[in-house]
C-alpha cells in the first residue's frame, strides 16, 4: 500500500490536558481523507503538527515514506495547506498576492498563477483586489496559493466554514476535481458530516483527541443497517412493549419520541398494530438506514463513558452494530 501520510502514536497537551491522545492514521495516495469530529475534538492540533506548526509531544509522523525529522523538513515542499482562515493583503491583487508566495516558494513557472486562479475558478477576478473579495473567492483564492507548488499533497483545515450553500457546493466539485482530476491526495477536517459523507474515500473519526475509527466510505456503507423508524407518543412505554409484547432486544430509542428497530424489519404492520393496541399513537413508520450523522453520534457517544446516562440515545439490550 503506498501511503502519503501516516502518524504514529501522535499526540499533543496543553497545560497538562491532551488534545490528541495516541492517534495513528493512514492516508493513502489519490484519496480523499475526511477527517471528521465535533469543534474542539483536536483536528486542527493535529493539522497543526503534521505541517510543523505545532510539536508533537509524542509519536512520530511519517511524510511520504521517510519519518519526519529535523533532516528532512524540505519534505513539506510536497504539501499545500490552508490551516485555520487564509491571509492575504487586502489592498493587494489576486495575481500580486500569489506572486509574493510564488517567490517564496522558488516557483520558476511563470504561468502557474494565471493557471492556479483558472483552475479554482477565478480567471476573471486574477486583477481584483483581495479586500473586495467575498469569503468564498477568499478559500478559492488560499486553494490556488496552496497549489501554487505543485503539491502532492492537499490539507485543508474546514474548507467550508463561513460559506453559503452555493459556496459550498463549489468548493466541494473543486476538491474533487483536484483529486480526480489531478490525483492530487487531499486531507480535509471538518465537523460536517453531510460535506465529508459526499467527498471522502476513507473517513477517520476523531472525538476528544483519540481516532475512534478509520474505515473506507464505501466499507462504512456497508455497516451501516437499515431499520424501521417509529415515531411514537411515549418512547418509554414503546421500548417496554417492544421487548416484552414483540420479543425485540436489537433497538434504540434515538431521541424523544422516536425508537429505531434494527431487526424483524418485514413485521412493520404487526409493530404498528401492537403499538395502537397499547394505546400508543404511532405518526410515523417507515423503513430507512443509518447515515453518516447517525453512525458518528452512536460510535461517539458509546466511547463517551463520563457522559451522564440521559444524555445519551438509550440502547435497546440487544447488540447494537
Amino acid at each position: 500500500m503506498n501511503y502519503v501520510l501516516r502518524t504514529f502514536k501522535l499526540s499533543k497537551s496543553y497545560s497538562g490536558i491532551p488534545a490528541v491522545n495516541n492517534l495513528s492514521m493512514n492516508i493513502k495516495a489519490g484519496e480523499i481523507y475526511g477527517f471528521l469530529g465535533q469543534n474542539g475534538a483536536g483536528k486542527t492540533t493535529t493539522l497543526s503538527m503534521l505541517m510543523g506548526l505545532a510539536k508533537p509531544g509524542s509519536g512520530e509522523i511519517e511524510l511520504f515514506g521517510e519519518t519526519l525529522s529535523g533532516r528532512n523538513r524540505e519534505l513539506y515542499g510536497r504539501i499545500g495547506s490552508i490551516i485555520d482562515y487564509p491571509g492575504f493583503y487586502g489592498n493587494l491583487t489576486a495575481c500580486e498576492n500569489l506572486d509574493i508566495h510564488k517567490r517564496m516558494m522558488g516557483v520558476q513557472d511563470k504561468q502557474c498563477i494565471t493557471k492556479k486562479l483558472e483552475l479554482v475558478g477565478l480567471k476573471e477576478a486574477t486583477n481584483k483586489k483581495v479586500n473586495k473579495f467575498s469569503l468564498g473567492m477568499k478559500q478559492r483564492l488560499g486553494i490556488a496559493r496552496a497549489l501554487l507548488h505543485q503539491p502532492e499533497l492537499l490539507i485543508l483545515d474546514e474548507p467550508t466554514n463561513g460559506l453559503d450553500p452555493m459556496g459550498i457546493k463549489e468548493m466541494r466539485e473543486l476538491i474533487l476535481s483536484l483529486s480526480r482530476e489531478k490525483k492530487v491526495t487531499v486531507l480535509i477536517s471538518s465537523h460536517i458530516l453531510s460535506e465529508v459523507q459526499q467527498l471522502a474515500d476513507t473517513i477517520g473519526i476523531i472525538h476528544r483527541g483519540k481516532l475512534l475509527e478509520e474505515i473506507d466510505y464505501k466499507e462504512l456503507q456497508k455497516r451501516n443497517r437499515h431499520y424501521l423508524q417509529l415515531r411514537v407518543s411515549d418512547d418509554r412505554k414503546a421500548a417496554m412493549l417492544l421487548e416484552q409484547g414483540l420479543g425485540i432486544a436489537d433497538y434504540r430509542v434515538w431521541e424523544k419520541g422516536v425508537v429505531r428497530i434494527y431487526e424483524r424489519l418485514n413485521d412493520a404492520s404487526e409493530v404498528n398494530r401492537k403499538m395502537v393496541a397499547a394505546g400508543l399513537e404511532v405518526s410515523e413508520i417507515c423503513l430507512k438506514y443509518d447515515s453518516l450523522e447517525d453512525y458518528f453520534i452512536r460510535l461517539t457517544t458509546d466511547n463517551a463513558p463520563d457522559v451522564p446516562e440521559n444524555t445519551k440515545p438509550a440502547m435497546g439490550g440487544g447488540r447494537i452494530a
